[in-house]
């Protein structure tokens, strides 16, 4: 895993102290939708120095997603998107760690997915709300924060929801 001597990482002081660095890289983050936001939220996350995820997507790339999905290349249609979300994060960090759902998220793995998670990012499928609500309803039983980020057409909205708010 990355230090706060890695290069890649010791350009970000500046932006944050050592002590927030440090913290950035012990973080996991559970990502459910992989994408447009979760896709471009987890990438970002992954540049700062995030090395550890649980992602979850059951759906495949296909050519419509290909004018507003940054994900979707021809080299990926037809693939998981948790899957080629895993691969590009390996080709940003090839130690971090990332654990992929491909089945989505589900009743069955809701506490896998969600082990060790210190935030949720939301992203699951608007037309599912049930979804969202399931995942939130348990990060907030686990005590964990959930940021639900939404990405309709060539803009995006977030939301931040903490514990016990």
């Amino acid at each position: 895993m990355r230090s706060l001597r890695s290069a890649e990482i010791y350009r970000n002081m500046g932006f944050w102290d050592e002590p927030t660095q440090q913290a950035i890289l012990d973080t996991r983050v559970a990502i459910g939708g992989a994408g447009g936001a979760g896709y471009m939220v987890g990438l970002e996350l992954a540049r700062i120095g995030v090395q550890r995820f649980s992602v979850a997507d059951p759906e495949e790339f296909d050519d419509v997603n290909s004018n507003r999905v940054m994900g979707v290349r021809h080299d990926t249609v037809g693939r998981n998107k948790a899957e080629v979300f895993r691969d590009d994060i390996l080709a940003i960090n090839e130690v971090a760690n990332v654990r992929i759902y491909t089945e989505g998220i589900t009743t069955r793995n809701l506490n896998a997915f969600m082990c060790d998670a210190d935030l949720v990012v939301d992203a699951t499928e608007l037309s599912m709300p049930e979804l969202g609500t399931m995942v939130c309803r348990e990060a907030r039983q686990l005590n964990i924060p959930v940021l639900n980020v939404e990405y309709v057409g060539h803009a995006g909205q977030g939301k931040s929801f903490g514990p016990g708010r």
